[in-house]
């Protein structure tokens, strides 16, 4: 049984964010329980200014359509 289109839309989603984090020299990590509704935190070994080993966890999501007239779903970085 293969992937519906919202599942495969969503793995490979989440693909991509790993692969970018892998490729920045992040560590990737997914919980084995998704209790809180992250879907994988990224990671960076060691020092990075003054803060030891920081992380964020990340949630991933995607849109089939290219146009974000509304600009529902965006989120300000920070």
């Amino acid at each position: 049984m293969g992937l519906d289109p919202n599942q495969h839309q969503g793995l490979f989603g989440e693909s991509f964010v790993r692969v970018l984090a892998s490729a920045a020299g992040l560590i990737v990590a997914r919980a084995e329980l998704d209790a809180t509704g992250d879907g994988f935190t990224i990671s960076h070994k060691g020092m990075l200014g003054p803060t030891r080993h920081p992380k964020s966890s990340q949630r991933s999501g995607t849109r089939r359509r290219g146009d974000v007239r509304d600009r529902q779903g965006e989120q300000a970085l920070r």
